[in-house]
């Protein structure tokens, strides 16, 4: 399931998914594991930049193992190097492009799994209105694939303020039938 928390700046947002990032966690019969990221606006022009920033934060705490991020890491970075900047804007991406995205998002399901240890897992994403466009699909995909798995993506989003990129995110999540909305005021 996805949670989109919306509403304009300083409105309690965060403080909403935190509570209840806090209340899923204290539940004594059923621990959550919890993934946690905040994006921001500099780091908007970066792909990937909010699933590294993740992926940093879950070593930290021990949530996924080394070799795991590394190997998710080194694709990222293989594709990034991989990526013809002077491609025709709209042209289809190459070949070994969209491998390189499919291995990624398998690669990062499988360290949700590894996150998980068979709990229910948390990913709260804030601000994501400054998300970079490759990690918001991949976060797509992993709407699409969560299934029912117990997996719940956290997000807080300011109202008003949606790139193409976002725009489409959301609707795809809606066109899912996994996204509930709570518009704060």
């Amino acid at each position: 399931r996805v949670l989109l928390i919306s509403g304009d700046t300083g409105v309690g947002k965060t403080r909403v998914a935190r509570e209840l990032i806090a209340r899923l966690s204290g539940e004594r019969d059923a621990p959550v594991a919890v993934m946690r990221q905040s994006c921001y606006e500099e780091d908007r022009g970066t792909p990937y930049g909010i699933v590294a920033e993740l992926l940093d934060g879950a070593i930290e705490t021990g949530k996924v193992s080394v070799p795991v991020a590394a190997e998710i890491r080194n694709t990222i970075v293989s594709m990034l190097q991989r990526v013809a900047p002077e491609k025709e804007p709209g042209s289809p991406p190459p070949a070994d492009e969209i491998v390189g995205h499919w291995h990624l998002h398998r690669r990062l399901l499988e360290a949700i799994r590894e996150v998980r240890a068979g709990r229910p897992l948390v990913i709260a994403l804030d601000d994501l209105h400054w998300c970079d466009d490759a990690s918001l699909q991949l976060f797509v995909d992993i709407v699409r694939r969560i299934n029912d798995r117990p997996v719940l993506l956290v997000l807080t989003v300011r109202s008003g303020i949606h790139s193409p990129a976002l725009a489409l995110a959301l609707a795809e999540m809606r066109a899912s039938g996994k996204l509930d909305e709570l518009a704060q005021k």
